[in-house]
């Protein structure tokens, strides 16, 4: 028989209760349904590491930054967003010149333009209320 001392035993209590519950399939199934506003919180932040990495390695590409803003639009940073657009915008614009991405830049640029008007809203909004 081994014996475990008091202080052993007690660390094996706390760590014990600090795991997390299991969850069952029916559990993950209803997280991935609805998350919970944690689990939105950490995927959005998730989102904006990696879109943050991925503008430091092509500063060039206007869909890094279109995708950035519209997380920053999502997470209530409207101001950030707002530059985020307008790189984008203004990347698209000089890749539609190009005519090597027409369409794609095109489409490019619009989302940029209806995120800078939703951007611009709710910058608005906010001053109005306050």
């Amino acid at each position: 028989m081994i014996n475990v001392s008091d202080e052993q035993q007690t660390v094996a209590e706390v760590e014990e209760t600090q795991l997390p519950p299991r969850v069952g399939f029916w559990g993950r199934l209803r997280r991935w349904v609805f998350p919970t506003v944690d689990d939105l919180r950490a995927y959005y932040h998730q989102q904006l590491v990696e879109l943050d990495d991925a503008v430091a390695l092509h500063p060039e590409s206007p869909t890094n930054y279109l995708l950035r803003g519209e997380v920053y639009l999502i997470m209530n940073q409207p101001q950030i967003a707002l530059a985020d657009f307008e790189k984008a915008f203004e990347l698209a614009s000089e890749h539609l010149e190009k005519a090597h991405w027409g369409i794609v830049m095109q489409v490019v640029q619009d989302r940029a333009q209806r995120g800078l008007l939703k951007a611009k809203q709710r910058l608005w909004r906010d001053v109005n209320v306050r």
